[in-house]
């Protein structure tokens, strides 16, 4: 998830079966408000739309930022020389047209109920934040955003899993309830709104530092890299098993063996992670339990890793478990918090799994 309250018009849609300037077309033509991805071997574009108009455009490739007109054409070329896939996400209006200025997203403190919650919230108001403010449920699958506008409460949106939000009253109602829950826990990050970034991003230019910005600046691709590696080594020493996915603590895809797409059903792939997000939550830190898994899959293993911030799911044949595998679990769950502690040194890959 990027934003919340995104619906899906196109996901994964090859770059050789749609063309940019088509594409765009049709998004004036329905006054589309919302943004798409475009997502290539090495590089990775976004460009953000209000009203059928493209107002940010971000494009990177190695180091290399573009911003603007200059990622817009930078897209096109590359959707000419390779293909990528296409995903595009409509916005409610209001989401749009703060995106457009909004900058200097930081983290705040983490919220356990929701008394806290109301007071961060309150200061807020207070103070005449314009702006946006962030959830993210450190073991759910729920991420929220309230907007404010010179202290009032413009709206709230609230994602209860992919494609499904709650929008306005109830999803703020929704978020207090949620906060107060036993693994009610979240995250807050607020972001600014710039009406000098606003009317910077109207015109050419570099690519400002926004949220988008910030996203294609710290790809979540750099980190399965490194996730994808450690569980690749795991299952290398294994026997029998049938498949493994690395997720993080909001049930986001770290790794997975077989590669999501690549020799296991989507939709298996899907019920396993939400099991392992499940389960492993419940389980606790530092435990282990095993479960049988219904249909396609036998005993699934979980198991917490560093501390909670990764989960293991691992899904083995029947009746049958690696020699050494608790040994090759806590080989496991030392390189991930090596991996961990490198990232806050500033290598940015835990960055992908705080989002």
């Amino acid at each position: 998830m990027i934003f919340p309250g995104r619906k899906p018009l196109l996901e994964g849609i090859s770059t050789q079966a749609i063309r940019l300037d088509d594409l765009l077309e049709e998004f004036r033509n329905q006054n589309f408000s919302g943004y798409a991805e475009f997502h290539f071997s090495e590089a990775r574009g976004i460009l953000l739309l209000h009203s059928g108009e493209i107002i940010t455009a971000v494009f990177k490739e190695g180091e290399r930022v573009l911003g603007h007109e200059r990622a817009v054409e930078a897209v096109r070329k590359t959707c000419r020389l390779e293909e990528g896939k296409i995903s595009t996400y409509q916005l409610p209006a209001e989401m749009a047209h703060m995106l457009r200025g909004l900058c200097n997203r930081r983290p705040l403190e983490e919220v356990h109920v929701s008394g806290k919650l109301a007071v961060l919230v309150q200061g807020l108001q207070e103070k005449g934040h314009t702006g946006t403010l962030d959830l993210i449920f450190t073991q759910r699958r729920e991420k929220g955003m309230i907007l404010l506008i010179q202290g009032r409460i413009s709206g709230a949106f609230l994602e209860l899993e992919p494609n499904l939000t709650l929008e306005g009253k109830d999803a703020l109602a929704r978020i207090y309830q949620l906060v107060d829950e036993p693994d009610g826990t979240c995250r807050t990050y607020l972001s600014d709104f710039s009406q000098e970034i606003w009317k910077a991003r109207r015109g050419a230019g570099g690519a400002p530092q926004s949220r988008i910005y910030q996203l294609l600046n710290d790809p979540p691709d750099r980190a399965d890299r490194a996730w994808q590696a450690l569980l690749d080594d795991l299952a290398g020493n294994l026997d029998g098993a049938l498949c493994a996915a690395l997720v993080g603590p909001d049930a986001s895809t770290l790794a997975s063996i077989p590669p999501a797409g690549h020799g296991m059903d989507p939709a298996s792939l899907d019920r396993l992670l939400r099991q392992a997000a499940a389960a492993a939550s419940a389980a606790g830190v530092g435990t282990i339990r095993e479960c049988l898994v219904a249909a396609e899959a036998g005993n699934l293993l979980l198991c917490s890793l560093a501390g909670g911030r990764a989960h293991l799911a691992l899904v083995l044949e029947r009746g049958k478990r690696p020699p050494g595998l608790r040994r090759r679990l806590a080989d496991l769950d030392r390189s991930a918090a090596a991996l961990l502690q490198e990232a806050s040194a500033g290598d940015g890959i835990s960055r992908a799994l705080k989002k």
